[in-house]
């Protein structure tokens, strides 16, 4: 499988002359659902970067026996700065077990397992074929330390968001009805942190945590504030980003995460955002019902319902795969809740009036019922999203499962007989708390409709998974 999907990174005009602004590839299969290719063995020409009729000259590449598809985009991971490093630092029986990556020619080493260093991570990504990675979470002040890594991960692209809806500059600017000088103060730490957009966690809740406290309801004031509440505060960031005219919009880790009956905050968020753009980060985790942890379901069907008849909105899934792995948001609050479940390691850190950090080590189990109805849960959004390009694949890495381990998640996808194999592992009392037995439909494709295209042979498909 050829990591960088079609066009190899630098065959651009500017960066290459003569025949080398001409690329031929040969016998691939190509994979194309904008275009309606679906599995043809043809040939690619490209010049100057863009795919063109033909092209005379210039180098070519035998992809023979290779698939060539769109290029992957990880919208939602966590790759870089501080919080990946506290997770390493917190995590030292996972590097003990992990093989390292060695690149001879320079000896540069990498380890991978829960939380892949830098070097390690560019070539995990590249080698399933995606090319961009968004590092979702980065405060201002040590923005410069997280691009030094991002520009030490290899191959791929990276991007990054910079955390905005705990600072408190500008909570207090809202607070005073100061919209103007909130939307320059936004503006300009967009430029300081060089960063694609912004990021809002808990609104109002990180903030809140530092007294102790948490923002557990979206109409009730701020810890240590009057008028300002997290739906203010969401409203607010989703204009601010909407007149900026930044390219992404709001990226929304909502309130409540992981609570049993979250999902009527997560409806109550999106209803709020009508008329601006919004992106809902690992929407599993906010998809929770039920009254308490001992009788919550989720209600990926009832979020998939409401997503389906708003295109204003995109989402990335957050799936969760059973084993090992660590926890790190800026959701200070959840994390110290995670820890009182789990009794596991804990840390935590304020990061001056900006925002904050927690990590957990944590682990998913098939016989804990929880967890096996937040794994149905992922799947569930994936399959019920009708528009494809609406929803990402994503296991908020390293929160659901490493990022490595999307191909499991593909095969999930692609095989309706395999669910049903792997949910045939789950504890029996699932049943009534998931609606993935009754979903048939197989992903062959990203395709822009539910109406899903011809079915490939099984074999094929696992050769697509194999690669």
């Amino acid at each position: 499988m050829r990591p960088r999907g079609c066009v190899p990174r630098g065959w651009q005009s500017e960066n290459l002359k003569g025949p080398d602004r001409m690329l031929r590839i040969t016998g691939g299969t190509v994979y194309d659902p904008a275009n309606g290719i679906n599995g043809e063995v043809r040939d690619l020409d490209v010049e100057d970067g863009k795919f063109v009729s033909s092209v005379t000259g210039g180098r070519t590449i035998d992809a023979t026996g290779l698939v060539i598809f769109p290029e992957g985009v990880d919208v939602h991971t966590h790759v870089a700065g501080g919080s990946i490093n506290f997770a390493r630092a917190m995590t030292p029986e996972d590097h003990r077990r992990t093989q390292a990556f060695i690149r001879s020619q320079t000896r540069r080493s990498g380890l991978g397992g829960m939380a892949p260093t830098t070097f390690a991570t560019g070539y995990l990504y590249a080698g399933m074929g995606f090319t961009t990675v968004n590092e979702a979470a980065v405060p201002v002040l040590s923005a410069p330390h997280t691009h030094e890594e991002i520009a030490d991960i290899p191959i791929v692209d990276k991007s990054c968001l910079v955390l905005m809806a705990n600072n408190e500059i500008m909570l207090d600017l809202l607070e005073a009805g100061e919209y103007e000088r909130a939307k320059r103060m936004v503006a300009w730490h967009v430029w300081a942190a060089k960063a694609y957009g912004v990021k809002a966690v808990n609104p109002g809740g990180v903030a809140a945590w530092k007294w102790g406290k948490d923002a557990k309801q979206r109409s009730e004031p701020v810890e240590g504030y009057k008028n300002t509440t997290p739906g203010s505060i969401a409203a607010s960031l989703a204009k601010i980003i909407d007149e900026l005219g930044l390219p992404h919009p709001i990226h929304l880790h909502c309130n409540n995460l992981g609570a049993p009956g979250n999902v009527s905050t997560t409806l109550e968020t999106m209803k709020h955002l009508e008329g601006h753009r919004a992106h809902l980060a690992h929407l599993q985790y906010h998809a929770c019902g039920g009254d308490d942890w001992h009788a919550m379901k989720f209600e990926a069907a009832q979020l998939a319902e409401y997503f389906n008849a708003h295109p204003n909105m995109t989402t990335d899934a957050g799936a969760v795969l059973f084993g090992d792995t660590v926890t790190i948001t800026a959701d200070g609050p959840w994390q110290h809740l995670l820890y009182k479940l789990t009794g596991r390691k804990w840390g935590n850190l304020d990061v001056e009036n900006e925002t904050g950090c927690g990590i957990v080590p944590s682990s998913y189990r098939p016989s804990n019922l929880v967890n096996a109805v937040q794994w149905a849960t992922g799947l569930e959004l994936l399959l019920l999203i009708d528009d494809a390009w609406r929803v990402f694949l994503s296991t908020d890495h390293p929160n659901g499962a490493c990022f490595w381990r999307y191909p499991e998640i593909i095969q999930l996808l692609m095989c309706a007989d395999y669910r049903k194999e792997c949910m045939a592992q789950l504890p029996p009392e699932i049943k009534n708390r998931i609606t993935l037995p009754e979903i048939d439909r197989e992903c062959m494709s990203f395709e822009n409709c539910p109406v899903e295209m011809e079915r490939i042979e099984r074999a094929e498909i696992q050769q697509c998974i194999a690669a």
